[in-house]
């Protein structure tokens, strides 16, 4: 019929079949609420466009229509079993689509390269020669066994300045087999590339740390030209700083052929804005063995960005 263009034609504007539509003519649920509670009737709700409660307006009408004849007919077995007009399951919303997920690719290597470059929050130095690298000690125990026994070893208990204890040498006496012995091949694995970019330390070191290197290492070098590369540089030594759990000024000479000594000062740099700060800095002082290309490659290493390019291998 909707398609019949003579029943169209009747429907048109000013047609005697067509009637403005008033805001009087449109119910509402609540409306339609109302008016099932007075007569008693149950309230259903249908719709044209989605076919929603069509099917269960006419069983639940042909429930009533029976319910009317048995109580005519009560005599009727076949009417025993018919039940009540059910309610009306509310009408759900379509489940709307799942959110696109989109997973990132991994930036675990290049967080760890900018952790190493950027050379905030460090709490570790490693001193060789006359170069000082920074670092941090959570990376470093968790990649390498014996640099957490050396982090971890209690250095307030028995805490010396000059000679070497007995105790000393359990600090890595259980790694000394997988150092094994540093000879001229095994040097010439890591050598410093000129092209190769060093990450220095940028914290300032106290004289008194200055002084007993030179006391444990044999040198008699001047303590003003003894300078860090990178603004490692010597300042007088302040008043006593003191911490709530790590005391400053405690060294330990070690019995390890690639550390010398490992020692708590605090050091004053630059943090990541460029303003001075003043933290506690682990230093470990490293053989003359160990070159600053090999300790370079060594951190590299661990935080999985090292450079093959500074691995030169010679053939025996």
């Amino acid at each position: 019929m909707y398609r019949d263009e003579q029943f169209l034609s009747l429907c048109r504007d000013r047609s005697p079949f067509f009637r403005p539509l008033r805001e009087s003519d449109i119910l509402s649920p609540e409306q339609g609420r109302c008016v099932a509670k007075e007569i008693g009737a149950p309230y259903y709700e249908t719709s044209v466009l989605t076919h929603f409660g069509v099917n269960e307006v006419f069983e639940n009408v042909i429930r009533s229509a029976l319910l009317a004849r048995r109580q005519q007919r009560f005599w009727m077995t076949n009417l025993k079993h018919v039940q009540r007009p059910l309610l009306q399951v509310p009408f759900c919303p379509p489940e709307p689509r799942p959110p696109e997920v989109i997973v990132p690719p991994p930036q675990f290597e290049d967080d760890m390269l900018s952790l190493l470059h950027s050379q905030t929050y460090t709490d570790v130095i490693f001193l060789t020669g006359k170069v000082g690298f920074a670092a941090h000690k959570s990376v470093l125990s968790a990649v390498c066994n014996s640099l957490y026994k050396l982090f971890t070893l209690d250095l307030s208990s028995d805490a010396t300045l000059g000679g070497r204890s007995a105790s000393d040498s359990s600090v890595v006496s259980s790694s000394d087999s997988s150092v094994g012995n540093f000879n001229t091949d095994t040097e010439q694995l890591l050598t410093e590339s000129p092209h190769s970019v060093i990450t220095c330390a940028s914290f300032c070191l106290s004289r008194s740390h200055h002084n007993a290197n030179q006391n444990s290492a044999g040198e008699s070098y001047h303590h003003g030209a003894v300078r860090r590369r990178s603004s490692c540089q010597i300042h007088p030594e302040s008043a006593a700083h003191a911490s709530a759990c790590v005391t400053t000024g405690i060294r330990r000479i070690l019995d390890h052929r690639a550390f010398q000594c490992i020692s708590i000062e605090r050091c004053e740099g630059l943090d990541h804005r460029g303003r001075v700060t003043s933290s506690i800095q682990t230093i470990v002082t490293l053989s003359k063995i160990i070159t600053p290309g090999a300790i370079q490659s060594c951190l590299s290493f661990f935080h999985e960005t090292l450079n093959a390019s500074n691995c030169i291998i010679t053939p025996n």
